[in-house]
This record gives C-alpha cells, structure tokens and sequence, in this order.
C-alpha cells in the first residue's frame, strides 16, 4: 500500500524570518514518518491569514493530509485557527497547535473549528 502523501506548514514570523528554529515543524515531521505517511512537502508562513490560506489550498490540491502548527497564541497575529476553519476541498486539514502534536501522537486527524479567544489587550 502506498503511503498517504502529508505537508507540514509552520504558521510563525519568527520561523519565517529566520530567527527562530522550526521544531514544532520538525516533530511534526517525525511524528509523520514514524506513523507511515510520505511527507513530501514543508512550507513556513508568517502569521497572515491569506498567506497560510493560499499554502493550505495549494498543498490540500495534492496531499492527503496536511498539518499546521503554531499561530495560535494570543496576539492579534496569531490567526491559524481562523485561516484552518474552512479547509479546501474534501481532504483533511490537522492542526497541532492548540495542543501541540497530541492529535499526532493519538493518531487523531479531524477537521476542528477555531477557539474562541479572548479580545487581544490594547498596549
């Protein structure tokens, strides 16, 4: 059996400026290889929702599975949940960062609507 082809896209300003490390990115991919799936594609996107929006359709197009993390703390930046709450097409779109990989580990992948968060603080 051929094994469901899977992309990791990392939702963080500071991954994508190059001022941080991509670990969540690389325990996603491990954590994919180990459970048997192909991970032929990673992408790294600053917190803009068209931005992760337009890596979600363009990986949905050909993977099967296509997981997200990071984005979600509580800045007015971190917008993953809302750019993931409408996936493309039929496939399924996973997003770790809420609780990060646990969905991986239990080997769950759904579809979740974002969380309600509370109004960002003004400075």
């Amino acid at each position: 059996m051929t094994p469901t082809r899977a992309a990791v896209v990392t939702v963080s300003d500071g991954v994508a400026q190059g001022t941080r490390e991509d670990g969540s990115g690389d325990a996603a991919d491990a954590l994919l290889r180990e459970a048997g799936f192909d991970v032929s594609a990673r992408r790294v996107v600053p917190d803009e929702r068209s931005g992760i929006e337009a890596a979600l359709r363009e990986l949905a197009a050909d993977h099967g599975l296509v997981v997200t993390t990071g984005g979600t703390g509580f800045g007015p930046r971190d917008v993953t949940p809302e750019a993931t709450a409408h996936p493309p097409a039929a496939r399924t779109t996973l997003t770790t960062a809420t609780r990060p990989l646990r969905a991986l580990i239990a080997g769950l992948g759904r579809v979740r609507p974002p969380r309600q968060r509370p109004p960002a603080r003004p400075r």
